[in-house]
């Protein structure tokens, strides 16, 4: 891991205020490809090259919403979740 004795001078709460913070040379930041399209002057963007790239997210709802829509959308997040593990678990299986 690199350390070049920079420290978090500010968080932010969102892809756009770090690309703010860019744009106006307070440092570097790490967002969504899909937020890469906003151009600001000054800002050069780059896409990363590992296509296997992950983030750990998560999934928050409250316990008493029964709601179809949330059901369903539990069950697609899920069925996700399995293919995607099923898939690296493959990958690595092959590569070992």
């Amino acid at each position: 891991m690199l350390n070049a004795g920079a420290a978090i001078a500010q968080e932010v709460t969102s892809p756009h205020e770090a690309l703010h913070l860019v744009s106006e040379a307070a440092g570097v930041a790490l967002a969504q490809a899909s937020v890469l399209t906003n151009h600001r002057k000054g800002v050069i963007l780059r896409q990363l090259a590992d296509t296997d790239l992950t983030v750990q997210v998560g999934f928050a709802f409250h316990r008493d919403n029964d709601s179809a829509i949330l059901t369903a959308f539990k069950e697609a997040v899920t069925h996700m979740r399995d293919t995607y593990v099923a898939h690296t678990e493959r990958i690595s299986a092959k590569s070992a």
